[in-house]
């Protein structure tokens, strides 16, 4: 089966009230170049744009500018101007004696801003920052001047604009100042111990091809990360084979930590999460797993990272991965030095874009855009990419002023913290802290049908099918969602229907994000982005939202109170959402003063702090149950019910699509016990060899922040109990498409030999396809090398590079494909290029190869990784004949 190209989605938004501020006539309209505003000028009204706008290097640029006496605005001309054009040869001058003030105040975002630079014939300044509550504060604590220029240093804060005073004494009555300029700059005190750079680092590890439970999306979520950092970070990492156990660990323990994910500053981990026999941790403890079991092994324990994560240059770790928080006090122990380790407390989907969502909340990408701190950013790529039901994340510090920490070159970055017994952690709850919300695991089913796959086995009740068989409805519906443009003018008129209903967002400057995925308008700490594909909507509150690590206890609305209020904020923001219904109420909470888990220490009597309301809604649609990230609204409320974020996720307008009859759910049962993840909508980071399915519910799953989502399909909700050989069951919603087949994927390898291909020989694959109307993308990828080799082609032959960044003979293709409705799905191929029962890489066969054939006996694991040599994932007689054949002389 050939593939088809299809036409690209469309952008979508939600109408909203039309109404509109003054929009100010200027070049920023018709070019990516901005220009400066005269203060008190026609052009001084709201700023509105739908043009990216190009940064300058100069944080003072893109501004409204003026002169200010103590009797109000002086007029010169325009000449004002002149301190931010970019032309030392213009001037603005003012008194020397102080009365009159240059001000500049910046359109678009507050700004981080540490150093002043000003040209001119000033004698010395005095310098006010314009902090985000309205406040003018006296600023600057050092100086480095030279003939001509004046430097002031001062405490880096965000900023939404500055005054500058001449002081001083003067030899005229007049002085000039020819240009204004602002700078961020940060050190980074671990860089002087290492080889990366100047602390801007990513390093990353991604598996894909495990033995059990193969994931489809770890390598895109990891890359896709560094591919959203600023083009001034260094970026390293490694995948699937080449991803070792080794680089997180302890030198004292066998690893190469020190050498590898402590040499960067940003480091991150996707694949599976899961329990093994600890070391450290005598018990079954949480780990991260690896498919290469070579190096050291594969499972990186907390006990394998005890008291040595941060002692080079390490400050945040993210490890996208299921469950790794359940034993969050093992982790903290391996603090010394990192700021912050994030992961999850429950399980997480197989995404593709956690890791780009978190990346571009980070990254200040634009005049409109602004960062946000790395422990918020970690909340809100869940969040966009999950929903909240029954999927928490967490993060723990060494203590809470971690929490505040942006990314390097983005904001404020604290000092590396002092390793103790203690730590904070932060995480969504219940308001008994440790309820658990969603589906919990259930006991065995007595006279369970089961199904019985390569995959998996699947067992569910005849009672549970028959209910899903006969619920009367002999068709459903699918459902097409509506397309309206995002622009500055709607966004505009959802930001008039806060100020009018709300008070917040008056007279705001609104542009896209550099990115152009977003339309922003921001006035000081309130914003409200718009997402321009599919119109999902975050109104903001940064004041309030990012003042979550402080020790004092805020008060909180009860829990009536809570939901009447969001009911309002959700009403004032104008989108159509008759159809919400509401699920449930949590905390944002905060523990401080945690035990590590040290010397056999529990988490100790600590103390755990509330610190934000948060009211869920989902939508119904047709009176059916909606899952995944895009049917979400959630609002969150601060000290004394102070709007801290309103999240509308892609609650589009919807048209009646088609009539469809469902899939016959036995029929998927089977499936899924063969086919596994490949048939799921929300494949999960955990392995999984055994499902319950215990309750089926049908209803719809719904995307969010990415390409608008067209159709919307009835699906199979399973409330499942999985569970991982003789691992702890776990509770878990599993989603599939109900009316249309999963798309199938499997590669081939045309020329497939017994042990290695040559390194200068072409190897082909095939990729046979089937999707529910034949169409479909296609996309060929060297995981070794991350180059897409080929689109739109089902046949390809491709020869691997030689050399790789570790000696490893192993090259792994994937190919991903997408149907029309927009599923995604991937495989990969493993081959060996190089010499035949070459195991340890010295471009030999001997006497090593053989023991690591021995040392592995018996053994299963993923193709050509231990004593696996003819690529069957398991080492035993041929693989050892192999190497005998091949030995080198």
């Amino acid at each position: 089966m050939y593939p088809r190209p299809l036409t690209g989605l469309a952008a979508a938004v939600i109408a909203t009230t039309p109404s509109l501020l003054a929009v100010a006539g200027n070049p920023s309209t018709q070019s990516q170049t901005p220009d400066n505003i005269l203060i008190g000028s026609e052009a001084d009204v709201p700023f509105r744009t739908d043009r990216p706008m190009v940064a300058s290097e100069n944080r003072l640029a893109f501004s409204r500018v003026g002169l200010k006496s103590d009797r109000g605005p002086v007029d010169a001309g325009g000449a004002e101007l002149s301190a931010l054009d970019d032309d030392a040869k213009s001037t603005v001058s003012m008194p020397a004696d102080g009365s009159q003030s240059l001000e500049i105040r910046f359109i678009g975002q507050p700004r981080w801003i540490n150093i002043i630079e000003i040209e001119g014939t000033l004698n010395d300044v005095r310098i006010e920052m314009l902090n985000t509550d309205g406040r003018w504060m006296s600023w600057g604590d050092s100086s480095d001047d030279s003939d001509g220029l004046l430097v002031r240093s001062g405490e880096a804060g965000r900023y939404m604009g500055l005054r500058l005073t001449p002081a001083g004494l003067s030899n005229t009555s007049l002085v000039t100042i020819a240009e204004a300029r602002g700078r961020f700059e940060q050190t980074d005190t671990d860089s002087e111990s290492r080889t990366e750079g100047d602390g801007k680092s990513y390093f990353y590890e991604w598996v894909e091809n495990y033995s059990s439970s193969p994931l489809s999306n770890t390598s895109e979520d990891a890359t896709w990360l560094g591919s959203n950092l600023p083009s001034d970070w260094d970026i390293s990492g490694y995948g699937n084979s080449m991803a070792w156990e080794e680089d997180f660990k302890r030198t004292e323990y066998g690893g190469t930590n020190n050498s590898f994910a402590d040499e960067h500053d940003l480091v991150f981990f996707s694949g599976h999460g899961s329990l093994t026999d600890g070391e450290y941790y005598s018990d079954d403890t949480r780990c991260i797993t690896f498919s290469n079991s070579s190096h050291d092994d594969s499972a990186m324990t907390a006990g394998d990272a005890w008291d040595s994560w941060g002692d080079d240059d390490m400050e945040w770790l993210g490890m996208s991965a299921c469950q790794t928080m359940k034993q969050d006090n093992r982790w903290a122990a391996s603090m010394n030095g990192v700021h912050l380790v994030m992961g999850w407390q429950t399980n997480m989907y197989d995404v593709d874009d956690f890791g780009k969502q978190f990346a571009k909340r980070m990254v200040d990408s634009g005049w409109f855009d602004s960062a946000y701190p790395v422990k918020s950013s970690w909340f809100h790529a869940a969040e966009q990419t999950h929903g909240h039901v029954d999927r928490t994340a967490e993060i723990i510090g060494e203590n809470t002023t971690m929490g505040s920490d942006y990314l390097w070159g983005e904001g404020s970055v604290n000092s590396d913290p002092t390793d103790d017994s203690t730590y904070t952690r932060w995480s969504y709850g219940t308001r008994g802290r440790d309820g658990q919300l969603g589906h919990q695991a259930q006991d065995p089913i007595n006279g369970a049908l089961e199904f019985r796959g390569e995959a998996a086995t699947v067992r569910v009740s005849r009672e549970v099918l028959d209910a899903v068989n006969n619920n009367g409805r002999p068709h459903y519906t699918t459902w097409v969602t509506s397309l309206v443009p995002v622009n500055a003018e709607s966004t505009g008129a959802l930001s008039n229907n806060l100020c009018e209903r709300l008070g917040l967002m008056c007279q705001v400057d609104i542009g896209p994000s550099g990115d152009d995925l977003e339309m922003i308008a921001v006035t000081g700490d309130q914003e409200v982005r718009v997402w321009r594909a599919d119109g999902a909507v975050d109104v903001i509150d940064r004041s309030i939202y990012l003042d979550d690590n402080r020790i004092e206890a805020p008060q909180l609305l009860s829990e009536g109170q809570a939901r009447e209020k969001a009911e309002q904020v959700l009403d004032a923001i104008g989108i159509p959402m008759e159809d919400r219904v509401f699920a449930y109420e949590d905390l944002y909470w905060m523990d401080v003063d945690v035990q590590k888990a040290i010397d056999g220490a529990d988490e100790g009597d600590y103390q755990s702090i509330p610190l934000r309301n948060r009211v869920i809604f989902r939508r119904q649609i047709d009176g059916m149950p909606t899952w995944g990230p895009g049917a979400e609204a959630t609002v969150e409320f601060g000290h004394e019910g102070a709007l801290a974020k309103a999240t509308v996720q892609a609650w589009t307008p919807l048209q009646d699509g088609q009539d469809v009859q469902l899939l016959n759910i036995e029929s998927l049962l089977d499936q899924m016990s063969r086919r596994g993840n490949q048939l799921l909508i929300n494949n999960v980071r955990q392995p999984m060899d055994q499902i319950q399915v215990d309750h089926i519910e049908i209803g719809y799953w719904v995307e969010t922040r990415g390409d608008r989502q067209e159709q919307l399909v009835p699906c199979y909700g399973l409330s499942c109990t999985v569970a991982d050989g003789d691992s702890e069951p776990t509770g878990m919603l599993l989603v599939i498409n109900a009316a249309v087949p999963a798309p199938k994927i499997e590669i081939q390898i045309e020329n497939e030999a017994q042990g290695c291909f040559n390194p200068d020989e072409p190897v082909c694959f095939v990729a046979n396809v089937e999707t529910y109307n034949g169409e479909y993308e296609i996309q060929w990828i060297d995981q070794t090398t991350g180059f897409h080799v080929s689109m739109y082609d089902h046949f390809m032959c491709y020869t691997f590079p030689e050399n790789t960044a570790r000696s490893t003979n192993i090259r792994t293709m994937e190919v991903r494909i997408k149907d029309d409705l927009g599923n995604v799905r991937s495989t990969t191929a493993s081959v060996c290029v190089g010499v035949t029962g070459d195991l340890d890489g010295d471009q030999a066969v001997g006497v090593n190869d053989l023991l690591v054939v021995l040392d592995n006996w018996n053994e299963q694991g993923s193709p050509y990784t231990g004593g696996d040599v003819d690529g069957d994932g398991f080492s035993g007689i041929d693989d050892l004949l192999l190497i005998l054949s091949a030995w080198t002389p």
